[in-house]
């Protein structure tokens, strides 16, 4: 899902920003990740759920690593 909005990025630009701030490490933190999209884009529509498969795709499509600490 990524809907244009009149209110900010989609959330597939705050995924890429986000995965993108990360790229040192080469693991990425779903639940970093997750607490930065939501405090960028507090308009979007898209579950928690998604914004994982989200992340996960966009990081494992630039050969990253992701740990699944959203519950921790």
């Amino acid at each position: 899902m990524d809907v244009q909005t009149l209110h900010g990025p989609t959330a597939q630009e705050l995924v890429q920003e986000a995965v993108s701030m990360d790229l040192d490490g080469a693991i990425i933190s779903v639940r970093t990740a997750i607490i930065r999209i939501r405090e960028r884009g507090p308009h979007l529509r898209e579950s928690n759920c998604e914004l994982v498969a989200m992340v996960v795709m966009e990081a494992t499509g630039r050969g990253l690593f992701v740990a699944f600490d959203l519950h921790e």
